[in-house]
């Protein structure tokens, strides 16, 4: 190979090299900018904006907003919320170093307690593994789930009231076995009237 062919050869090996770190770099400034919107998104609904706006709630509000499903909406909420607890992995979002797939993971297990840990293993590998690793993790905390468990149980509530007009007003909080009961129930209802 002559001289000018090598000369050739590198120029294009570096402009390949410069394109994918350009990549990587826009990459981590995303990456960085959704910790931004989250951060964001966690105070709005610590203030509770969506309620003034007339929603039920700030994932009802981001759904409409931004154009998502109520699940992605209620996953950013959640995240962002959870990411207020989490310094290390709100750093690391921060700064780049970790995609919102690896912290939505994260954050359905991370504990100020069990943070650091659970972070170098988000590091260390792809999003993939991580959630199985969270799935695994999830499952050894059984008592955990027990104790949410609990507390949903505690929470349930379901109340009906006439309004004075006729009409009634209906009003619960339900585990989502009893509210699909609950609607199947209301939908043959209505089909029989």
């Amino acid at each position: 190979m002559d001289r000018e062919a090598m000369e050739l050869e590198a120029m294009e090996s570096d402009a390949r090299l410069e394109r994918m770190d350009r990549v990587a770099v826009l990459y981590a400034e995303i990456t960085a900018a959704t910790r931004e919107f989250l951060r964001a998104l966690a105070e709005s609904d610590r203030h509770r904006d969506w309620a003034e706006a007339g929603f039920a709630s700030c994932s009802d509000w981001l759904a409409w907003r931004i154009g998502v499903t109520r699940m992605t909406a209620s996953e950013k909420v959640r995240a962002a919320k959870a990411l207020e607890d989490l310094p290390l992995i709100s750093e690391a979002m921060g700064r780049g170093d970790l995609s919102f797939s690896k912290v939505r993971a994260l954050t359905r297990v991370a504990t100020p307690e069990n943070e650091a840990e659970l972070l170098a293993f988000a590091r260390a590998g792809s999003t993939a593994s991580l959630e199985r690793l969270v799935r695994g993790w999830k499952t050894m905390d059984r008592a955990g789930e027990q104790r949410a468990e609990q507390l949903r149980h505690r929470m349930r509530s379901f109340s009906v009231f006439p309004d004075g007009e006729g009409m009634y007003l209906v009003r619960g909080r339900l585990t989502p076995e009893v509210a699909a009961v609950l609607m199947r129930a209301v939908e043959a209802a209505g089909d029989a009237l």
